[in-house]
């Protein structure tokens, strides 16, 4: 698959997977989602955005924590923590900022 390294998902590979996961829950394409919106502005709901935690399981091959898209409130955000070398997940503090 392109952009996968070493396989895993590039950053950008996985902002278009989950830009492409909320577009669908809202109807609208994906070049309209915003990276840098916060999910809950989107509205998305508890159920939404579980769903797309489990998608994300499943494509990254791994557990995710529940409360991941949370504490990693936006596309940049998420998909940067996700992309980080094993090890290097606890380095940087979750938050909103």
């Amino acid at each position: 698959m392109s952009g996968e390294t070493n396989g895993q998902l590039s950053e950008e590979a996985l902002q278009s997977f989950i830009s492409e996961r909320i577009a669908h829950w809202l109807g609208t394409a994906p070049e309209e989602v915003d990276r840098r919106v916060d999910f809950t502005d989107y509205q998305l709901d508890s159920v939404a955005l579980a769903s797309i935690s489990g998608e994300l399981e499943v494509r990254l091959g791994r557990r995710l924590s529940p409360n991941l898209l949370w504490e990693y409130p936006t596309i940049e955000r998420l998909s940067a923590y996700l992309t980080r070398p094993p090890g290097m997940e606890q380095k940087q503090a979750p938050g909103r900022g």
